[in-house]
């Protein structure tokens, strides 16, 4: 289960943008293009599962590439017993590149690059009974000036009929920041989450998830790599993701439909509409995908340097701007041999001010594109 709220393609604190999705986000949908979508409410796995992904994002813009990171990630899930069961994962990630000087305070005025490295891991222990689990998670992340502490619980409830799948869980985040070009800076933000969602089996060929979200966080949430920037000391996230699939058992494929509303005290609003095909050709499967993504401004948001007024609520962030986006993507997996399957993906992002839904975004945001290519072999031992 993922607590974090943020919008995805406004990551909260990095040291700079790698839109679409901050590092962590990357690593996450690494982590869940391994799991299952929709896993037994009711029993453990029925075998260990190892999987190992590559991921390797560059993002670029018109005066050429800004900014790459990559990442290994590990992941492995196994029962314990006739009723329990554990997963965790792990990786350590790299970014380098060169940031837009744009107001920004490391790789501007300072010409330096950026050159960050993170590692993380997660682990949960889950118990079962015979129509509920119940889960205990962990997670840290830590790197040169950013470091994260988390826990999560989580429980499922499954119906009499086994069509319906209630699963509430609790979250909360101790996050430390430090800043590289300012050594006397140490900072904290606390966030609480708690998320409510729904499962519905339709049908034999039809399911439909809906989840409701919601985080309240205090603490420090400027970002102290761009000049003037001062964010309100709290924030409170709603999202909501309703999530429908559709067997066609005649071609021996399924349509997966999402939507995702999110927003926050900073009036960020945006809309997130994905589309993928998911086809069996034999040992393999093809899936494309198709995102489109929109936000409008934070209300501090200006495009403006400097401010009108010092020392006000001010951000010239990009990520906080509006803007639209589209997610090109494509999927191949291909069963090699019992139980291993072997998979490469590549998605293809681009964004506008002009894609902005209902009207103009920004004015002074920049097009931007990037790409991500994730390949992954995974292994379960029975």
């Amino acid at each position: 289960m993922q607590l974090d709220l943020a919008p995805s393609a406004a990551p909260e604190q990095r040291r700079d943008s790698i839109d679409p999705a901050a590092t962590l986000g990357l690593l996450m949908a690494a982590a869940l293009a391994i799991t299952p979508e929709y896993a037994s409410a009711a029993t453990p796995p029925d075998g260990t599962l190892v999987g190992i992904k590559y991921l390797d994002y560059l993002d670029y813009s018109q005066e050429g590439d800004r900014m790459r990171v990559s990442a290994p990630l590990l992941y492995l899930s196994a029962p314990l017993s006739d009723a329990m069961a554990m997963e965790a994962s792990a990786t350590v990630d790299s970014m380098s590149g060169a940031s837009p000087e744009f107001h920004n305070t490391l790789s501007g005025a300072s010409k330096r690059g950026i050159h960050d490295r993170r590692t993380a891991a997660d682990a949960k222990l889950r118990r079962y009974f015979e129509r509920s689990n119940f889960a205990v998670g962990i997670a840290h992340s830590d790197e040169n000036d950013y470091r994260s502490n988390a826990a999560n619980l989580e429980g499922q409830w499954l119906s009499a009929n086994q069509n319906t799948t209630l699963t509430v869980g609790l979250g909360y985040s101790d996050d430390h920041i430090s800043s590289e070009n300012q050594p006397k800076l140490h900072e904290t933000r606390h966030t609480r989450s708690v998320l409510a969602g729904l499962t519905q089996v339709l049908s034999p060929d039809d399911i439909l998830q809906s989840n409701l979200s919601y985080s309240d966080g205090d603490g420090y949430f400027s970002d102290p790599y761009k000049a003037l920037d001062k964010r309100p000391a709290s924030r409170h996230q709603l999202a909501w993701l309703t999530r429908y699939n559709h067997y066609f058992t005649p071609l021996d494929a399924a349509l997966h439909l999402d939507y995702r509303y999110y927003r926050d005290s900073w009036n960020v609003r945006s809309h997130t509409l994905q589309a993928s095909w998911h086809q069996d050709i034999g040992s393999w499967s093809v899936i494309p995908s198709l995102r489109y993504y929109s936000q409008s401004a934070a209300s501090f948001y200006s495009d403006r340097f400097p401010p009108a007024k010092f020392g006000t609520l001010y951000s010239a962030d990009h990520r906080l701007g509006a803007f639209g986006a589209l997610t090109l993507g494509v999927k191949l997996a291909k069963i090699i041999a019992t139980d291993l399957v072997i998979d490469i993906q590549a998605e293809f992002y681009q964004q506008r001010s002009s894609w902005k839904l209902g009207g103009e975004g920004s004015p002074s945001l920049q097009p931007m594109s990037a790409r991500i290519i994730m390949i992954g072999l995974n292994k379960t031992f029975r």
